[in-house]
């Protein structure tokens, strides 16, 4: 098994650039949303569904690739769970199926 060493998570930069006060360019905005979604893609052609999409778990790797962590190989709680436990909720994603099921 091959394991990728990320140089960092996509939240880590947002911090850096909260810090400095700078913005994602669009460009860069549009590598980081096609990165994810390519990869999500992957993860549903092989019938995993991710669940844990945040920040956290978007890899910036050092010569500027974008992935996706696998949530099994990760052991992350899924966002739905994250939520119900009252955990850290900055930067994930819910299905507007999960938001819904929230408010029910």
């Amino acid at each position: 098994m091959l394991f990728e060493h990320p140089h960092k998570t996509l939240n880590d930069e947002i911090a850096e650039r909260q810090e400095r006060n700078s913005r994602f360019q669009e460009k860069e905005l549009w590598s980081i949303l096609a990165s994810c979604i390519l990869g999500l893609c992957h993860l549903q052609n092989a019938d995993i569904k991710h669940q844990a999409l945040r920040s956290d778990t978007i890899l910036l790797a050092a010569e500027g690739s974008i992935l996706v962590a696998d949530p099994y190989c990760t052991s992350e709680q899924t966002n739905y769970e994250t939520l119900l436990n009252k955990r850290n909720t900055q930067h994930i994603y819910l299905s507007p199926e999960l938001c819904q099921a929230l408010h029910d």
